[in-house]
């Protein structure tokens, strides 16, 4: 569906030079916000300059395989669930032609207004779909 590719850094790693875990869904975040540039989508972080927000409400990361320093890692987007008020993103991580982790993090949409979930919008959702 989309990818996006990174290369394992010195701020990424532990003492061991291997990536520390949260790097993995930090990969996974830049992914996203790459596919949402790569289609014109641009999010606010100032809820007073958007009509809503994407907050991650769930995470969970799965790591078949270690990443070290310099690693070229590339980060799919694989399949999108998309509700009506949220969007669950699945991904794979790769090194080569190797499956290295996988993740799975899901976004609830807020009316930046009054703080509470709301529909997807359909111009948004159908990006998704």
């Amino acid at each position: 569906m989309f990818r996006y590719d990174t290369t394992v850094t010195l701020r990424d790693t532990d003492a061991l030079g291997l990536i520390y875990f949260t790097e993995q869904l930090n990969y996974c975040n830049e992914a996203f916000q790459a596919f949402l540039n790569h289609n014109n989508i641009t999010l606010s972080i100032n809820p007073k300059k958007a009509p809503f927000i994407l907050p991650i409400v769930h995470c969970e990361s799965d790591y078949t395989q270690p990443l070290s320093l310099n690693d070229k890692v590339t980060i799919k987007i694989d399949s999108i669930n998309v509700g009506l008020s949220s969007m669950s993103l699945n991904y794979s991580i790769w090194k080569s032609d190797a499956k290295v982790g996988s993740a799975l993090i899901t976004h609830v949409c807020v009316n930046t207004t009054n703080g509470k979930s709301m529909p997807l919008p359909n111009e948004f959702k159908e990006l998704l779909i």
